[in-house]
């Protein structure tokens, strides 16, 4: 097993808990979910925005960012003309090795 090196960087994108709710889960989440299970790529879990923080301490690593689906898309899609948005669920995370 590799020795993790404090400072190194992880960022990942992950889906809400509630996308894995049916009367939660956004129709574009749910066909993106259809889709990914379609062709042997089933989205089977996701983490809990406010314990990621947590979740991620017990790893060793610190969060940095952790951006909702609203603030993604205010500062990737705002500007765009073409009604492109972040999608319902989608978190973006930033985290750090201690």
């Amino acid at each position: 097993m590799e020795e993790k090196q404090a400072g190194s960087s992880i960022v990942f994108d992950y889906l809400d808990t509630d996308a894995f709710i049916p009367t939660k889960a956004a129709r574009r989440t749910q066909l993106l979910q259809s889709i990914a299970r379609q062709v042997g790529e089933p989205m089977i879990s996701g983490f809990d925005p406010k314990l990621l923080e947590k979740d991620l301490q017990n790893l060793s690593f610190q969060l940095e960012e952790n951006l909702s689906p609203a603030e993604i898309d205010l500062r990737y899609f705002s500007s765009r003309q073409d009604r492109y948005r972040a999608f319902e669920h989608i978190h973006f995370a930033r985290a750090a090795i201690v």
